[in-house]
């Protein structure tokens, strides 16, 4: 294990980042590789594509321990499926080339030896597919955004053709795989950061901007519910088209509630970006493992789906307004001290450490 490493000093240790995200390279840029395994190269700008050529270059540099840690991020589909690199396909073969041999990057950083490596799964899907099984076993630690309450789910039809049954549970195979597993959240880009609102004044009760239709029956059951509030004569404000990053921030600093139900996945940028502005988040109630979360009635407010249950919350919430500048206080302070791109980067560096010191 490198000196930087073991002594968890984020800015001294060297990082390889191999797929589609760059939690390091946006914080750490002259510290950090990063090589994309997008198949379109223009989707990672300012990155180089993994390849052939790519490859060997960083495999020597490997070997001869330039890195002290390599940062991975599982794709969706196997290298092998059409899926991987859409309309690639029909581009025609000399065009196909290139972005096949992209998507086997995460798969061959498996191959290294010394080097502790660590995955980062930041899909809306609850499961590991069988293809990221190799990563999953070579990984020091697995880091999942959507990682759900019983982490054996995280094998449905891919481990199991159904639920994991008391045979998959027993196996030590198994159990050594949903040892590595780790919670990690969506957090708060750097871009946002640097777009900080100034607190405003808040002239609205409920804010929400997001997509409602072929998303989410939780948004569109909640829709229906916020919709009545308004009638009734509560200050909503509901975007409907996408908002400039700068605009969302300025109309969720002036709301007292920003409503952030699940979508794809339950983990969302909103959760963050609320007690960042100001404003004190109602989220439905949690699915998944969460890394430092927001606390109950303390940095947010959860609901139930049955019934009026997000109703009533939103009228008990916004009875108590001084109730409501404390929490959105405590809230922001729990964000910026844990849900930061460099706070996130050295929750990572810690587990890793404490990982091999075990």
């Amino acid at each position: 294990m490198s000196d930087a490493l073991r002594t968890a000093d984020l800015a001294k240790l060297s990082v390889l980042e191999i797929g589609d995200h760059g939690l390091f390279k946006a914080i750490h840029p002259d510290k950090t590789t990063g090589v994309t395994t997008h198949p379109r190269q223009e989707s990672s700008p300012g990155l180089p594509s993994f390849g052939w050529r790519s490859w060997r270059r960083l495999a020597g540099e490997i070997k001869d321990g330039r890195f002290d840690l390599i940062v991975c991020y599982p794709q969706l589909y196997a290298p092998w499926d059409t899926r991987s690199f859409g309309g690639s396909f029909l581009a025609g073969l000399p065009r196909l080339i290139n972005p096949v041999y992209r998507t086997f990057g995460v798969l061959a950083a498996c191959r290294t030896a010394k080097v502790p490596l660590v995955a980062i799964d930041y899909d809306d899907s609850f499961a590991i597919n069988r293809h990221n099984f190799r990563v999953l076993d070579r990984c020091r630690l697995y880091f999942k955004r959507e990682l759900p309450v019983d982490g054996w789910q995280i094998f449905f039809k891919t481990g199991h053709r159904n639920l994991p049954t008391r045979r998959i549970r027993m196996s030590a195979r198994y159990r050594a795989r949903l040892a590595k597993l780790r919670p990690i959240s969506l957090g708060i880009p750097e871009p946002v950061l640097r777009l900080a609102p100034a607190l405003a004044d808040k002239d609205r009760d409920v804010f929400f901007a997001g997509q409602i239709a072929l998303n989410s029956t939780v948004r569109e059951a909640g829709l229906r519910q916020v919709e009545a509030l308004a009638a009734r004569g509560y200050r909503i404000d509901i975007a409907r088209e996408r908002l400039p990053p700068d605009q969302y921030l300025a109309r969720c600093a002036r709301a007292w509630l920003t409503w952030s139900p699940e979508g794809l996945g339950w983990d969302c940028r909103r959760h963050y970006e609320a007690p960042f502005c100001g404003s004190v988040p109602i989220i439905s109630r949690a699915t998944i493992q969460r890394h430092r979360p927001l606390l109950e009635a303390e940095h947010a407010f959860y609901y139930d789906v049955e019934g009026d249950h997000l109703t009533r919350t939103i009228e008990m919430a916004l009875a108590d307004k001084d109730r409501l500048r404390h929490m959105a206080a405590t809230g922001r302070a729990h964000v910026l001290a844990n849900h930061t791109v460099r706070a996130l980067c050295d929750y990572v560096v810690s587990e890793t450490y404490a990982a091999a010191a075990d």
